[in-house]
């Protein structure tokens, strides 16, 4: 009886340390996963780590298929070619539900003409996506070399012409061939056609650059630039002074980009992030421009404006100030930057350059990509030049004309109670921190607690600035009417000073300039701003009952609007 105890204790001690073992390993393939992932290509020595992870048994087969699937495409990035069809091939068997494991495999196959693994290809999936099939699946062919015998070659490709036609690859049947999106791709980003550039790296010095290449850009080019192993750029000027496309640049500022520098502050470069693109939306909405986002895989974001044909240089440089016109001082974080940024060629250069999109930047290691597509999966990225037709030039040069006339450019959404809130509109320009959230709120998005009594505490102190409010926040999710009247029920005393502000959204007792002086001894807030603000006129009960039929119209107005937008 003891020994059975005892035998029985020894093997619940084993499975114990069994347990303990696997978890220790475990959390080892874990970090050698997120290590492979940091890897950046081209540096000394790297190349080689990579292909000794990748050579580890055990801890391919600790992973999952996604995990998998970005071993793959590690591979090919540092590259490993054939180690990258060999993790594929082991991916299809392992996973055979992972469609675009398949499809990827499929792609790279064709980009290296490998025709006789892409009919093994077309066999292995058609079986093992589709097992009812099986028994009438014809055999799948030999690896013989197929170049010997063209005849035997031409009947088994003749049913892998067929087999492709079936649904294999259906999820995937919205992407055209490579070459068609490619195309699409160049004649979107499209610069100056007789050089182009490639980027440089110098990791001792933690330096890129760019070196030209005199002569056209080809296919082949941007397939190298999409794959990761090279980095273009474009020259954006033509030599008789016409753009192909425009571009904004924004920056995050130089003081920012030390480690550390943004502690405790990401959620305010967030905001401005948004605060940026949506203050550029709308007034690109509005004139019927359309803009291309994109990460730009280093310190920023690139704001693509392509036209269909050739654009004076001068042209673009208006319509693209204009975009920006009312962002000019009111950014704490970042710069923006416009690009050309010359009108003519001096004859000293080529101009301005700018990298490609989707492309990986040689220092960082980051690949830029599109942010309107919500993924970074590759072939969505590409998807999405498939359904956008560039600008017109006579949009351009009409903006051009429309933006040089205008001193001040008002919000689209406040354009059209202009004359009705006049001080709403000189707010909303004048102060930065009140200005950032009224736009925020006016493109949909929520402002949060603290924004939203930033708001309230100070618009509500303005005469019809219980209309002004529900006009603004009805635009946000979380509009709830009768909370809003009886948050401004509540006010009293003064406006919220300045001080108190910053440091509600953030910005401690710093942040952006104001541009009003204070009096000795004044109070500080975004009111006096305004040109038409005193203390005594503004004495009005902040329940603020309707007192004419114009302030109920704008009333149901706003209760329209809310109807439409749940409907």
């Amino acid at each position: 009886m003891q020994k059975q105890e005892l035998n029985s204790l020894k093997s619940h001690n084993t499975k114990i340390s069994e347990n303990k073992n696997r978890e220790l390993e475990q959390k080892a393939y874990i970090f050698l996963f997120k290590r492979l992932l940091s890897f950046i290509p081209g540096e000394k020595g790297v190349t080689e780590k990579v292909t000794k992870v990748l050579e580890n048994e055990n801890f391919l087969n600790s992973l999952s298929s996604e995990q998998l699937f970005n071993a793959c495409q590690c591979a090919l990035e540092h590259g490993l070619i054939d180690k990258g069809l060999e993790l594929f091939t082991k991916l299809n068997s392992k996973f055979p539900d992972l469609e675009k494991a398949w499809q990827e495999h499929k792609e790279l196959l064709e980009l290296l003409e490998r025709k006789n693994d892409l009919i093994s290809l077309r066999y292995r999936a058609k079986r093992l996506l589709f097992k009812e099939n099986l028994k009438t699946l014809p055999k799948e062919p030999s690896n013989k070399n197929y170049d010997n015998d063209n005849d035997n070659y031409q009947n088994h490709f003749v049913e892998y012409e067929s087999l492709a036609k079936k649904d294999v690859f259906q999820p995937f049947s919205e992407i055209q061939e490579k070459q068609e999106l490619l195309k699409i791709y160049m004649a979107i980003f499209r610069g100056r056609d007789d050089v182009f550039a490639r980027q440089w790296v110098d990791r001792s010095k933690e330096n890129t650059g760019y070196v030209p290449i005199k002569r056209p850009m080809t296919i082949v080019d941007i397939e190298d630039h999409i794959s990761g192993s090279k980095t273009y750029g474009i020259y954006l000027m033509n030599p008789n002074n016409t753009v192909w496309t425009g571009v904004i640049d924004i920056d995050l500022k130089k003081h920012f980009r030390t480690k550390g520098a943004l502690k405790g502050r990401i959620g305010l470069v967030k905001r401005e992030v948004h605060f940026i693109f949506e203050n550029i939306r709308a007034f690109a909405s509005q004139a019927n421009i359309k803009l291309i986002a994109e990460f730009s895989g280093g310190k920023g974001y690139h704001l693509w404006l392509p036209v269909s044909k050739p654009v004076p240089a001068r042209s673009m440089r208006d319509v693209l100030s204009g975009l920006i016109k009312n962002l000019i001082g009111k950014t704490e974080f970042f710069d923006l930057e416009l690009f050309p940024k010359q009108d003519k060629l001096t004859g000293k250069g080529l101009g301005n350059l700018v990298k490609l999109p989707l492309g990986i930047h040689r220092l960082t290691g980051k690949r830029s990509f599109f942010i309107q597509t919500g993924t970074r999966d590759l072939s969505q990225q590409l998807s999405l030049i498939r359904g956008f037709s560039s600008n017109s030039p006579d949009i351009i040069i009409n903006f051009a004309q429309e933006v040089g006339k205008a001193d001040i450019i008002v919000h689209p959404a406040l354009s059209t109670l202009k004359e009705r809130f006049p001080l709403l509109v000189e707010l909303q320009q004048a102060c930065n921190v009140v200005g950032e959230i009224i736009t925020l709120c006016l493109s949909g998005h929520e402002p949060g607690e603290k924004a939203r009594k930033v708001l309230i505490s100070t618009i509500g102190h303005l005469t019809h600035g219980r209309q002004m409010l529900h006009f603004i926040l009805s635009k946000t999710p979380s509009y709830n009417r009768p909370l809003l009247d009886y948050e401004i029920s509540r006010l009293r005393g003064t406006p919220l000073g300045c001080k108190r502000i910053h440091s509600l959204t953030g910005r401690g007792e710093g942040g952006i300039d104001c541009t009003f002086e204070l009096k000795k001894g004044e109070y500080a807030h975004p009111l006096l701003h305004l040109s038409e603000w005193s203390e005594e006129a503004e004495s009005l009960s902040k329940s603020e009952r309707i007192e004419n039929l114009q302030d109920a119209i704008i009333n149901l107005r706003t209760a329209i609007d809310i109807v439409e937008r749940f409907l």
